[in-house]
């Protein structure tokens, strides 16, 4: 039985793909090899979300009976030698994920799941299978819409989400009169995953709630924010290789969340935290006097 690549997108992802599926469809243990994800639309080089770097999301069903000899798979032999590195995502009874690098600078998703719990929750591309009634369920239409990753704002939330921010810049002048400069460097890498939330808010009048951080999670977030600001690295971007640039920084984040917090305060009808602002501002300028 031959394996059917027909409907792979032609992408360079495609040629190692088909070397490695090869290899895998060799053992008879395999029982259906597919791919999912953006290959799993057939044509990932027109997706916006899918490109020359996309992940190959590579799915394979074994016998429940064989399942726990794969829990430690020979990567390298199943990948030719080609994976540098891994790890494990996810494990249960059923199934398990392992996230591979390859020396092609590849990432793979690998997931191995016994053919009795096969269940594709989304579109998929089945490469071969030996099972003709697996073959039918990976085939099947999938009328799941994807679930958006954005929610309705809740004014109260939003509001302590600002002064969660105030509290945490406040902090800043005991890490610098400490000398501890580069924690600094930490706390604003924190401050902008707030402002990009504010930023999304103001955008399109929906939050993300508190992500946690990966590519998938933050392309919406990143893209609705592009649509709606000119230059977001201005503010992101800054440089902190200096006390003085760290000091600037910190300012240039409170001057961004005042005046975001602010609209965000009438859109949204909550009372903007003045008195927090205001307490945290006249620390801070108190400590730039000691700084001179």
């Amino acid at each position: 039985m031959e394996l059917d690549f027909s409907s792979l997108p032609d992408l360079p992802q495609t040629k190692t793909l088909k070397r490695i599926a090869s290899n895998l469809w060799r053992n008879e243990e395999v029982r259906a090899i597919w791919v999912e994800g953006s290959f799993g639309q057939g044509n990932a080089d027109l997706y916006s979300d899918a490109d020359l770097y996309s992940d190959v999301d590579l799915r394979l069903a074994v016998p429940a009976t064989r399942l726990k000899e794969w829990e430690t798979p020979d990567l390298t032999a199943l990948f030719e030698g080609r994976c540098v590195a891994h790890q494990q995502l996810f494990q249960n009874e059923e199934s398990m994920l392992l996230h591979l690098l390859l020396d092609t600078g590849d990432m793979y998703d690998l997931g191995i799941q016994e053919v009795q719990g096969v269940s594709p929750g989304e579109a998929c591309v089945v490469l071969g299978c030996r099972d003709p009634a697996l073959a039918r369920s990976l085939t099947e239409p999938v009328h799941a819409s994807p679930e958006s990753p954005f929610i309705d704002p809740d004014p109260a939330q939003v509001r302590q989400v600002i002064i969660d921010f105030w509290l945490r810049s406040n902090k800043h002048c005991k890490i610098l009169y400490r000398g501890l400069d580069p924690m600094v460097v930490l706390g604003l890498q924190n401050e902008r995953t707030i402002i990009m939330r504010l930023w999304t808010i103001h955008a399109i009048g929906q939050d993300t709630g508190a992500l946690r951080p990966s590519i998938h999670s933050l392309t919406p977030q990143v893209r609705s924010i592009l649509r709606f600001y000119d230059s977001p690295l201005d503010i992101l971007g800054v440089p902190g290789r200096t006390r003085l640039e760290l000091m600037e920084s910190i300012e240039l984040h409170r001057d961004e969340v005042s005046r975001v917090g602010r609209t965000l305060a009438v859109q949204l009808s909550f009372e903007y935290p003045e008195s927090v602002e205001a307490t945290v501002r006249d620390y801070w300028n108190e400590f730039k006097s000691q700084e001179r």
